[in-house]
């Protein structure tokens, strides 16, 4: 069945020979049966891994800046997230309580100022997350109780829970500011803040305009056409597609050309991760994420996302070794931070994580 989100497969191919790298896309369908999220990752690099990250791990944040203070806990929750800068840093991921979180950039973001708060950096915050919140609510808590000291990115955040709440989480003018989903109109994030996507979507039909949908893609467009297209999910469309299958069709629709390297879709109804590999192979990898084991007496797992894998690789995953760390810090670091800093964030899970429980 060809969708209003297929025809973008098409034109974004026509219509982006060049694009900024700045293009990430992150929704959720929120009338599927279930809680179905979705990431394109548009970036300049492809490689990274997959992690199965455990419970009962303790671990201390890294410290970088002479401002910082140091956070220690001990993870809750088992997850599988996507790492392209180090093991403990991800870009997203969804843990076993089914809490998903993703992060894109945002040129607005302005962090606050140093004060007696502990401080993570804006992608061990993602972990920390993932690791100690198994709702909205308590990911609001968690994000209140500590700063963001940022290494290299203005970023911002989606987190979706299970129950299909979702909040946008910012830090504007030195305070975080977090937009919860279903008191605004969708829950989808780009690369404006949320106040001003939110505006631009009221143009368009269904949002309270006579717009109809918005072809470009810079950032707003591409905001209004997921939003659009992520509600327009609805029972009938679900009597002919499958909700990952539509999600993915929506995150083409929102492709930013070569840009776009990962496709991402957390479809909690089916226990399912699918990552669609746009690049290179251009391998499509399904995994089940509760059938995981994530007892931290149990080695920690990653996967290749540039392998060659395809289809089913539960069982294709192998146990973690610091080589792998190594290989993907290498590559994304070097060049743009000391090296005496690459191998703090290449040695990091053997130096601040450690396992104090086997449940």
């Amino acid at each position: 069945m060809f969708s209003k989100a297929a025809y973008f497969i098409l034109l974004s191919s026509l219509a982006f020979s060049q694009s900024s790298a700045i293009a990430c896309s992150s929704f959720l369908l929120p009338n599927a049966q279930g809680a179905v999220m979705a990431k394109s990752y548009d970036w300049n690099l492809s490689h990274g891994m997959i992690v199965v990250n455990k419970r009962g791990v303790e671990k201390t944040s890294l410290s970088i800046l002479p401002t910082d203070k140091q956070l220690s806990w001990t993870s809750k929750l088992g997850s599988v997230s996507f790492n392209q800068y180090g093991r403990e840093f991800p870009l997203g991921g969804m843990n076993e309580k089914g809490l998903m979180a993703e992060v894109l950039w945002l040129n607005e973001s302005d962090y606050p100022e140093a004060n007696e708060k502990a401080s993570l950096n804006e992608l061990q915050w993602v972990q920390y997350i993932l690791d100690n919140a198994e709702n909205l609510a308590e990911a609001k808590a968690l994000a209140n109780s500590v700063r963001i000291s940022a290494v290299y990115a203005a970023v911002h955040y989606l987190i979706c829970d299970q129950q299909k709440k979702c909040g946008t989480f910012e830090y504007l003018n030195g305070e975080l500011v977090v937009n919860s989903y279903p008191r605004i109109l969708a829950p989808t994030i780009t690369n404006n803040t949320y106040a001003a996507s939110e505006t631009y979507l009221k143009k368009y039909l269904g949002f309270g305009g006579n717009k109809s949908l918005p072809t470009g893609f810079g950032s707003l467009d591409r905001f209004s056409r997921a939003s659009i297209l992520a509600k327009n999910f609805d029972r009938e469309t679900q009597k002919n597609m499958n909700a990952s299958d539509y999600a993915l069709e929506v995150l083409d629709s929102v492709a930013t050309g070569t840009y776009s390297k990962w496709n991402i879709v957390y479809n909690q109804r089916e226990n399912s991760i699918i990552l669609k590999n746009r690049f290179g192979a251009r391998t499509k990898m399904k995994m089940k994420p509760q059938d995981f084991d994530y007892s931290c007496s149990t080695d920690v797992l990653v996967h290749d996302i540039d392998s060659t894998d395809s289809g089913d690789i539960q069982s294709k995953f192998r146990s973690y070794s610091r080589s792998d760390n190594f290989r993907i810090v290498k590559k994304s670091l070097q060049g743009d931070f000391p090296g005496w800093l690459i191998n703090t964030i290449i040695a990091y899970p053997e130096t601040n994580t450690r396992c104090v429980s086997s449940l």
